[in-house]
């Protein structure tokens, strides 16, 4: 009955008729107290997510799930055990609720919802909980859990109250819950007006950034200068742009709500950089109107989810790997697979040509010797960047890895190369962090140190400590060069990148300053710094010209359209960022300060 489980939809019913064979009153009202948090929290998520539903048949049905009668019979059954039996024993067994059912009920909701909570492996293992498909996004379970310890608080508290026979109290429940009725019809008869407005708003200050947006009617032209830049398939995200801004952008592209005009003259990348780049003037005009004050006052207290929410499934790094494993194929005309910017001279250079010349400035910079003790620090990188080192430098390198899998990959880029005597691998052991490896190597050990985004996915207050270890690891000539990300104008600019392709180690959001603050607290000289983010701009575009290309020949058959639409938006969202200054890529040159 808890938290969307199989599991405890049966032992609700066991422990239900148990309580009825033994004439136990406090367990049926126990029962009937558990069974009226659940009937709530599950139609009210359903009126939330619409699609919850079909969703669940979907995955236990399959293909039948689109037969009428079957999802008619489906829904007699649900409304049978969640809504018929828990009002039967609410109205008999009403008297029967006690308030010391609120502490158990909430127990028994925190253990359902924490797996990590002790208990036996065959409870783990019996722990069936709903499937949907697609599945529903963490906030839906947020959600599930939130009502769950709201309702069962309040249920055995409100049972009392009844059971008083108080004409206060049912006077003052029949005001709350005319209340409540009517804010629920408000909320529901102005969300169609509150998304007008909002469409009208966001139209006027698309204006302003020469934006062009018409209705799938109005887009059928097929004569190539076309001035439509986007096509709307659902006007109900505009109330979600004014709210969550980039968020609410990339999640309407990715549930399908507008697309690019494929015969118009602008690409993802392109739009969203016009997006990015309005007017402060007009941002400032159009928001601060009474008439969008309203709006936004009015979306706050009613407080709607986004129109997107039934739509897109968990974040694709929870349900599908998308591990190293997964950019080979489109990054495999990288035979040293850099995850890194390439440095672009000419607009005929090829991706492996602009790649190759970055880790040759690279090593300039590092000023490698033959003989020289190299850690590499690419994590990304699979340790391609120090077999490049190895063979064109001819140094020894130790490549830090995140996982097992980058290890098979590292060996293989290895052994191409043939250099597998001369480059040494260290894997970074599931949970720990590579402040926990740096800690394990000698002192002193390397003449240089290659490393890339390891410090902007770190709390400021850990900065200092990973920046330390690597100038102890460093001799005292040695050099470190150090690649960052940085945010200089935006905290949010990471946010959707954050929430669907790395949510389990976000990105922070540094400035360039704090990392230099960070360098020179800790003993580091800066020798040189640069930003290269137009060279970053141009990567990720390539990137996503590969991917699109090798698409049907390596992910169609395994991965869903909305999958496809979430990595473009990925890629072509980060480079929009990169051109519009949004975020900007840093190498740095150190060198440990003199004693």
């Amino acid at each position: 009955m808890l938290g969307c489980s199989y599991t405890a939809d049966l032992a609700w019913v066991a422990a239900t008729a148990t309580a009825y064979a033994t004439g136990s009153a406090a367990g049926l009202g126990l029962m009937a107290s558990l069974g009226v948090a659940f009937m709530i929290t599950w139609y009210s998520l359903r009126t939330l997510d619409r699609y919850a539903f079909t969703a669940l048949l979907h995955a236990e049905v399959g293909v039948w799930a689109s037969s009428p009668a079957l999802a008619v019979a489906l829904r007699l059954v649900d409304g049978a055990f969640h809504i018929a039996l828990p009002c039967y024993l609410l109205v008999k067994y009403l008297d029967a609720i006690q308030l010391w059912m609120s502490p158990v009920s909430l127990g028994l909701v925190y253990v359902v919802h924490h797996p990590s909570v002790p208990m036996p492996a065959i409870v783990s293992r019996l722990y069936l909980p709903y499937e949907f498909t697609p599945p529903r996004p963490p906030q839906f379970w947020a959600a599930l859990y939130k009502m769950e310890l709201l309702l069962c608080t309040s249920i055995p508290l409100l049972a009392c109250l009844v059971c008083a026979r108080s004409f206060f109290m049912y006077s003052l429940t029949l005001l709350i819950g005319a209340m409540v009725m009517t804010m629920q019809v408000l909320r529901s008869l102005l969300l169609p007006k509150i998304r007008g407005a909002a469409a009208t708003i966001m139209h006027r200050l698309l204006q302003h950034g020469e934006i062009q947006v018409a209705n799938p009617d109005d887009a059928t032209t097929t004569v190539p200068d076309t001035p439509w830049d986007i096509v709307v398939q659902d006007h109900a995200f505009w109330l979600d742009w004014m709210s969550d801004g980039l968020v609410a952008i990339g999640d309407s592209f990715v549930s399908g709500q507008w697309e690019v005009n494929p015969n118009g003259q602008q690409t993802l990348d392109s739009i969203v950089l016009r997006l990015l780049t309005l007017p402060v003037e007009a941002r400032r005009e159009m928001y601060q109107s009474w008439y969008a004050r309203v709006v936004s006052l009015a979306a706050r207290i009613f407080s709607y989810p986004p129109s997107s929410a039934g739509l897109i499934g968990a974040p694709v790094a929870e349900q599908y790997d998308v591990s190293a494993t997964f950019r080979q194929p489109y990054m495999a005309s990288s035979p040293y697979f850099f995850h890194g910017f390439g440095l672009w001279a000419s607009p005929h250079d090829s991706i492996v040509e602009a790649q190759e010349r970055t880790l040759h400035m690279m090593a300039e910079k590092l000023q490698l010797q033959p003989g020289d003790h190299v850690l590499d620090l690419h994590l990304a990188s699979c340790g391609g960047v120090g077999v490049f080192f190895a063979k064109y430098y001819n140094v020894h390198v130790l490549s830090i890895l995140g996982s097992r899998a980058d290890e098979g990959i590292a060996a293989k880029i290895a052994r191409r190369a043939g250099l597998t005597d001369q480059v040494q691998r260290l894997v970074v052991e599931p949970g720990l962090d590579v402040a926990h490896a740096l800690s394990t190597l000698l002192p002193k050990r390397f003449q240089a140190i290659a490393a890339a985004h390891v410090v902007e996915v770190l709390p400021a207050m850990e900065m200092p400590r990973l920046l330390s270890l690597l100038r102890d690891k460093l001799s005292q000539n040695g050099r470190l060069l150090l690649d960052f990300v940085a945010s200089p104008t935006r905290a949010n600019t990471h946010a959707w990148s954050n929430k669907h392709i790395v949510p389990r180690q976000p990105f922070v959001a540094v400035s360039y300053s704090t990392v230099k603050a960070a360098l020179m607290s800790v003993g580091w000289t800066i020798l040189e710094a640069h930003s290269y983010a137009d060279h970053y701009d141009k990567t990720y575009v390539a990137w996503n010209d590969a991917f699109q290309a090798t698409w049907t020949e390596s992910y169609v058959r395994e991965l869903p359209e909305s999958f496809r639409r979430t990595w473009e938006f990925y890629l072509l969202h980060t480079a929009a960022c990169y051109r519009a200054r949004n975020l900007q890529g840093y190498q740095v040159t150190l060198q440990p300060s003199s004693l």
